[in-house]
């Protein structure tokens, strides 16, 4: 979303004002999520969801982009609520920050190492101990 906000007010330069407030409420979103502030990051987004609209319905297409991502996002959050880590306090607390690409990998390896017919087959409890590992 990030990005696509900075094309936007690249390729506008009547918004180019407005890019410094974009910017720093987007940060304050993500910095809510990671840090576990879900239902004011929730908030946060539905306004700016909001100023997106409303920059499109000036005529500020290029926005549209921007709001429907936004909208999408909003959408997944609120969804999600309850499944959405604290990743901050897991951070400060010693504990593994992992990415879902990160753990899709892990998952695929580990599946590839625990089929019976690898050569180098993964026992139940070493692939436990492994995972377990810090």
């Amino acid at each position: 979303m990030q990005q696509i906000a900075d094309h936007m007010i690249r390729s506008r330069s009547d918004l180019a004002g407005v890019l410094p407030s974009i910017d720093r409420d987007i940060r304050a979103v993500k910095w809510r999520l990671w840090h576990g502030r879900v239902d004011r990051a929730i908030r946060d987004l539905e306004r700016l969801v909001a100023e997106f609209k409303a920059w499109q319905e000036e005529g500020a297409l290029a926005v549209a982009r921007l709001h429907n991502l936004g909208a999408q996002l909003l959408t997944y959050i609120r969804s999600n609520r309850g499944a959405i880590i604290n990743y901050g306090k897991r951070y400060r607390a010693g504990l593994r920050v992992a990415t879902t690409l990160a753990e899709s990998a892990v998952n695929s390896l580990v599946a590839k190492r625990m089929v019976k017919k690898q050569q180098m087959r993964w026992s139940q409890h070493g692939a436990h101990m492994l995972m377990s590992e810090r």
